[in-house]
């Protein structure tokens, strides 16, 4: 279950590197990132309150898994 919700989640929270947007991004993107150690938010300033529901759901459902799956935590340590 962890993978496809990290994987459902990862656009919105997960910040973009070099290395990702070298190889997923438009080329205006690409464009932004004009130094290798820039790292961009996967969001605008002016999408934050909608990432900020999104951040807080992927919370939720951590914890749901959290508090129902008996070993889930252990694996998130590793």
């Amino acid at each position: 279950m962890w993978p496809i919700i990290k994987d459902m989640y990862s656009p919105w929270i997960l910040p973009y590197n070099h290395k990702f947007i070298q190889q997923n991004c438009a080329q205006w993107v690409q464009l932004m990132n004009y130094d290798s150690n820039t790292v961009l938010q996967p969001w605008i300033g002016s999408d934050s309150n909608l990432a900020m529901i999104i951040v807080n759901d992927f919370t939720d459902c951590v914890m749901f898994l959290v508090e129902t799956l008996p070993g889930v935590l252990s694996y998130f340590m590793t």
